[in-house]
């Protein structure tokens, strides 16, 4: 991810605006009999892009947070710069390596094909790999490192994930150079391979999204209260919002305390 602090933000903005238009369509039909046209658009609007936006403004406040960490030079394992001649070489190999492996190309987020004059540097830290400007946060289902001879000399991070349409893989590559043989080294015995096949931090995000939603039903139960002669309705939706709004953020802390877990190298 380039850029996260600025993605964290537009998410973020877009977060406030989404729930704020949701609130507002529930006020509105306060003074109403029954909602009209202008209360779906804006309640059901709102919710739409509401959990999409706090997915993104997660992600981008991890990313944000690992860079901030990388900066402070917290966590740092090694580093060192690619030259344009290495760079360039890379970007041909990692293309082939993409059609022959099929893999996704999840790799850097963005291949560099202008290389600055003083090269691109790599940090790879305990938690993410910096190529450039651009982040990339390790997975806790990663597989361990590889270090291949190319040419050019690479290494690489591989690691699966679950979806509806099944088991995804992808890969994590970034060059290396002649003199940094030491550093790969240090990031080599540094990781080892999990046997974890999920990710903690994707399950913990999904539950904080699920809680959100159902806070904001229980929520809209109660400015309902006065205005909604559907008792029933609205003690339904008080009831699952409460319930399911505190299962979702107890799973939330659970598989947020065993990423923590992962992260301090407890759990291999």
């Amino acid at each position: 991810m380039r850029n996260p602090k600025r993605y964290r933000n537009i998410a973020s903005l877009l977060l406030v605006l989404a729930v704020a238009s949701a609130m507002i369509a529930v006020l509105l039909w306060g003074d109403q009999d029954e909602p009209g046209t202008v209360f779906y658009l804006m309640f059901f609007s709102g919710a739409a892009f509401a959990f999409p936006a706090l997915y993104y403004a997660l992600s981008g406040i991890g990313h944000a947070r690992q860079l901030n960490r990388i900066q402070r030079g917290e966590g740092i394992i090694a580093r060192w710069t690619v030259d344009e001649t290495t760079w360039r070489d890379f970007i041909k190999l990692n293309a082939r390596l993409v059609e022959e492996q099929g893999f996704y190309r999840h790799n850097i987020g963005h291949i560099f094909e202008t290389v600055p004059s003083n090269g691109i540097e790599v940090v790879v830290a305990d938690r993410a790999v910096c190529v450039g400007d651009d982040i990339q946060l390790l997975s806790g289902a990663s597989s361990g490192i590889l270090w291949l001879a190319g040419p050019p000399p690479y290494m690489e991070f591989r690691g699966s994930y679950y979806s509806k349409s099944g088991l995804h893989r992808w890969a994590l590559r970034f060059p290396t150079v002649p003199g940094a043989e030491g550093e790969a080294a240090k990031v080599r015995s540094h990781f080892t391979p999990q046997t974890k096949a999920y990710n903690p931090r994707i399950r913990r995000n999904i539950a904080l999204i699920a809680s959100a939603f159902f806070i904001l039903l229980f929520v809209a139960a109660l400015l309902l209260r006065e205005t909604v002669t559907q008792v029933e309705i609205l003690v339904g939706m008080a009831v699952c919002g409460a319930i399911f709004g505190l299962a979702s953020l107890l799973f939330a802390l659970i598989w947020h305390i065993e990423l923590r877990k992962r992260q301090r190298g407890n759990v291999k």
